[in-house]
């Protein structure tokens, strides 16, 4: 099974495709921080990064690209789920590793993500706003831009808002934030329902200012995103007016930005045509592999 691979990094995918006489060598590196991996991008054909810097060494340009956002799905049912996590720790039973963390890995997928079909547009209402998102102990901006989105949405007249933060875990708690907090935990059936309804929705990057997972949902989901400036690469640019709508981050930009959508529903079905288009050409899983492979030379299935 580990014939032809290299001892790589945890937190990078790497496959070999082989076809007649090719041979090609891909890796995914889905890591929060926008660093490449020296060992793993020497070994492979095509390095595709999530969170891609703006700035790296012109000789990387020939194998590493941008891939963007990406979120879990669920592939597999119950079944196929713990018959693969067994056969491949089979597999893998010379290797050191963790195995409750990696039974667990299988079993977090199979419980708490849905199929990609799931992620589609749905019903947008008018007057309703939901948004829910997680407090990061050590990004203080990023909790101040979610916090700042609920109070505007909040202070938002003849608008139903619904969310907060999700309730901290031990150890992790941020101080400051009580009153946004949530009792309980939203089951995901009820984030993608929730989410299709809300009239728009807010972006911002995350932890080590990387994609986080609900831009790419958001995309997916076709929704009208308001969203601060992005740090990370994406495949295209996302062209505020066309795709996003970009606010500073500050109250009185994302008060105006909450306001334009919500009056004109015109420009606000117009983000998200776009939106979901975007998805479809760039960051669902057949746009990926699809932009991967082309990547290699010779590669036959490019």
């Amino acid at each position: 099974m580990n014939k032809g691979f290299d001892e790589f990094t945890n937190k990078c995918f790497a496959l070999i495709i082989t076809h007649n006489n090719f041979t090609g060598k891909i890796i995914i590196d889905a890591t929060d921080g926008p660093e490449i991996r020296e060992n793993e991008l020497h070994w492979c054909d095509v390095y595709g990064k999530v969170n891609l810097s703006n700035e790296y060494p012109e000789e990387y340009e020939s194998k590493v690209i941008s891939i963007g956002p990406s979120f879990g799905l669920k592939i597999f049912n119950k079944f196929e789920y713990i018959n693969k996590s067994i056969l491949n720790c089979y597999l893998s039973r010379n290797l050191s590793f963790n195995k409750r963390e990696f039974f667990a890995n299988y079993r977090r997928q199979e419980k708490y993500r849905a199929e990609e079909g799931e992620f589609c547009p749905g019903t947008t209402y008018d007057n309703y706003i939901f948004f829910i998102s997680t407090l990061w102990k050590n990004d203080s901006i990023t909790n101040e831009y979610r916090r700042r989105f609920i109070d505007v949405c909040k202070a938002t007249k003849n608008i139903q808002f619904e969310g907060g933060f999700s309730p901290f875990l031990p150890g992790h708690e941020v101080h400051g934030y009580e009153e946004y907090q949530l009792e309980n935990r939203y089951k995901l059936a009820e984030y993608i329902d929730k989410t299709k309804k809300s009239a728009v929705v807010f972006n911002t990057p995350a932890v080590f200012q990387c994609h986080g997972w609900k831009l790419g949902e958001y995309l997916a989901f076709g929704k009208a995103i308001i969203s601060t400036p992005l740090t990370r690469q994406m495949p295209s640019k996302l062209i505020h007016g066309k795709h996003i709508h970009y606010s500073s981050g500050e109250y009185d930009s994302l008060k105006e930005s909450v306001e334009v959508l919500l009056r004109d529903k015109r420009y606000r079905k117009e983000l998200e045509y776009n939106a979901r288009e975007y998805y479809k050409k760039y960051l669902s899983p057949k746009a990926v592999i699809l932009r991967l492979l082309g990547k290699i030379p010779n590669c036959p299935f490019s």
